[in-house]
């Protein structure tokens, strides 16, 4: 990987979402081919792969996780459709989580060794409502992490395609707490449903009608979601694996209250190794202070700082 310099090293960002993007692009004389993907990924937030996988590993990926489905759970966002971390189990769907062509690409993109640490797999589409993944867990620098979505099927309108809006990686990360009006506001679900009304007329919303074995890679902060589904019944086989980068730690921002260095801790393990991944702040490891519940005091190891002290 391009070692930071100059204009990379001036923030904790990574360098494809910098302000300082063109700058540091032109400084590193990447290939034509290589240029075009960052740039891309710069201006529209994710990125397309073709031919990521062959039909017949799709094939297998469906066929070890097909078993893992539990028909006596409920349709929803959580459901029979919906397998977490199959990869414990599944040799094919860990073959693609820890793939070396994606690791690639995605240290090109990041300058940071990526961490593949959760795997989704998918039977049928989920219809969930658009957000971003930095709703629901984030890290420290911000934005260093991403999720890899691949098509295990071709992906019509028919059966609930992946949707996205183009651009929108670039707003500033929301977390449910900035839709509140007051820490007793009863309409956090109506202001949520208006933003993303404004975030529909903002940025332009596109489907992903994917073909079997394409990829999408998105940014952390990319809003996107699950089309409906318009014929009943149809499968919609994929599987995302989530990535997080090096030199990071990594927490949950609903229980947390950064200001106050409040994190509720993300524990991770690296798909790769089955290794837990050390939290750090600035690459050097961090003391943990239990504060009660889920929260957490975050200090760099061996400082002596302490809640308040």
């Amino acid at each position: 990987m391009t070692k930071p310099n100059g204009a990379d090293s001036l923030m904790q960002i990574p360098w494809v979402e910098s302000p300082f993007f063109e700058t540091i692009l032109d400084s590193r004389k990447l290939s034509p081919p290589d240029e075009k993907t960052v740039r891309t990924y710069h201006d529209q937030g994710y990125l397309v792969l073709d031919d990521v996988l062959s039909s017949p590993e799709c094939d297998r990926i469906i066929s070890e996780v097909a078993p893992a489905y539990d028909p006596a759970i409920a349709d929803g966002p959580r459901s029979r459709h919906r397998v977490q971390d199959a990869w414990r189990a599944s040799p094919a769907v860990k073959s693609l989580a820890i793939q070396k062509r994606i690791l690639e690409v995605l240290r090109l993109l990041y300058d940071r060794e990526p961490i593949p640490f959760q795997t989704l797999n998918f039977s049928a589409g989920t219809q969930q409502p658009a957000h971003s993944d930095l709703t629901h867990f984030s890290c420290y620098p911000e934005r260093y992490m991403c999720g890899v979505w691949v098509a295990l099927e071709d992906i019509t309108s028919d059966n609930g395609p992946l949707f996205y809006y183009k651009g929108s990686h670039a707003l500033p990360v929301l977390g449910f707490s900035d839709f509140d009006s007051s820490i007793d506001d009863e309409k956090l679900h109506e202001r949520y449903d208006a933003f993303l009304s404004l975030l529909g007329h903002r940025f332009p919303a596109e489907r992903f009608h994917a073909r079997k074995g394409q990829a999408l890679i998105w940014s952390a902060n990319l809003w996107h979601g699950g089309d409906a589904i318009q014929k009943k019944g149809s499968t919609r086989h994929s599987q995302v694996t989530h990535y997080y980068f090096e030199n990071c730690f990594y927490f949950f921002p609903h229980n947390s209250t950064p200001i106050l260095g409040h994190y509720d801790l993300k524990d991770i393990v690296d798909i790769r190794t089955d290794k837990k991944v050390e939290h750090t702040f600035h690459g050097r490891p961090v003391d943990l202070v239990p504060l009660g519940g889920k929260k957490t005091f975050i200090a760099p190891r061996g400082s002596g700082l302490k809640p308040g002290g």
